[in-house]
């Protein structure tokens, strides 16, 4: 479970949506700390793999995107 989700994550960042960790967490029935490490499991990808990409907080909408630098 913990990998698809992370991969599920990593999914809809690549597409260019947003991801509300309140939503994500009730959908999939996860802790907001569980969604924290899976945030940091893509940020540690991103840097060593995908490097130009970073995932950015919008504080407006409580939510979270991925952005090319």
């Amino acid at each position: 479970m913990r990998e698809r989700l992370i991969l599920r994550l990593f999914d809809e960042l690549k597409k260019g949506n947003k991801i509300s960790r309140e939503k994500f967490c009730s959908e999939n029935a996860i802790s907001e700390r569980t969604f924290y490490r899976y945030m940091s499991a893509i940020r540690d990808y991103l840097i060593t793999e995908q490097r130009g990409c970073v995932i950015v907080y919008d504080k407006e909408d409580e939510s979270y995107f991925m952005e090319e630098l």
